[in-house]
């Protein structure tokens, strides 16, 4: 009888690596890989590595390390077949592998997205879930993550609206000081400029970080510089030389005292 043919009722076989069993498609009868395939002892080992990451992955549904665990474990399947000796049964092993990992891999970034979603950190799981949208309750938690980052938008206004002012103020006295011109195109400008500031900060990201630090750095200069050139009366160059030394002298007076502690 042909070997691929079940010796019961003549069906076709199929094998059940996970399993280790082959398995008639039409009869269902079922025989250990061990006895069923001469050549069993030559991928057993992939077939054991294939177990545990399978047992790993299924008792990590819900769990991101042991998830992450289980796609690793898959992986190193995938390497034991490519250093095996080449034959069909590695070949299917090598599918089987692939399309595990891929689901396995699929739900970890799913996990490590809700992960961010229940840690509140609403930005990164919205832009983790938009590649998910299709995958279980991503579309769900897309819809959640949109009304949280309206909300914390919503409550950043005040802060966005100072610290947008910072630049645009700078920018201000630069050209008030530097340039002979009127003041309402000064201050249209300034003003152009501080409602694009303030839009960028309220919208967020990495380039709103980049000018939320940048107007940290400035503010003490700013400060300093309408102190002494607005109140005190100091001429503008003065007090623009002031307003930059100041900081760096301050600055280093404290990192020694606190060195010398």
């Amino acid at each position: 009888m042909d070997d691929n043919k079940c010796r019961i009722c003549g069906g076709d076989l199929a094998n059940d690596y996970i399993a280790g069993v082959c398995f008639c498609t039409h009869c269902g009868s079922r025989t250990p890989l061990a006895e069923a395939d001469a050549h069993y002892a030559d991928y057993e080992h992939i077939i054991k590595q294939l177990k545990s990451a399978e047992t790993a992955d299924l008792s990590g549904k819900n769990d991101l390390k042991l998830t992450e665990q289980a796609l690793l474990m898959y992986k190193n399947a995938l390497t034991a077949c490519s250093l095996s000796k080449p034959m069909p049964q590695v070949e299917e092993i090598k599918r089987l592998c692939r399309e595990k990992a891929d689901i396995c891999a699929l739900r970890r970034k799913y996990l490590a997205a809700k992960e961010h979603f229940e840690n509140k950190a609403y930005s990164k799981a919205y832009g983790e879930l938009k590649e998910l949208k299709d995958y279980e309750d991503a579309a769900e938690l897309i819809a959640k993550c949109s009304e949280e980052i309206e909300k914390e938008r919503r409550k950043r206004i005040p802060y966005s609206i100072c610290v947008g002012l910072i630049l645009p103020a700078i920018l201000f006295f630069f050209l008030r000081e530097k340039y002979d011109i009127a003041l309402a195109p000064i201050f249209a400008v300034s003003l152009i400029a501080a409602g694009l500031d303030i839009f960028v900060i309220y919208r967020g990201g990495a380039f709103a970080t980049f000018v939320e630090i940048l107007s940290f750095i400035l503010l003490v200069p700013l400060i300093i510089f309408a102190l002494l050139a607005y109140v005190l009366h100091l001429p503008v160059k003065a007090a623009a030389i002031a307003a930059v030394v100041l900081p760096v002298v301050i600055a280093a007076i404290v990192a020694v005292l606190v060195e010398r502690e």
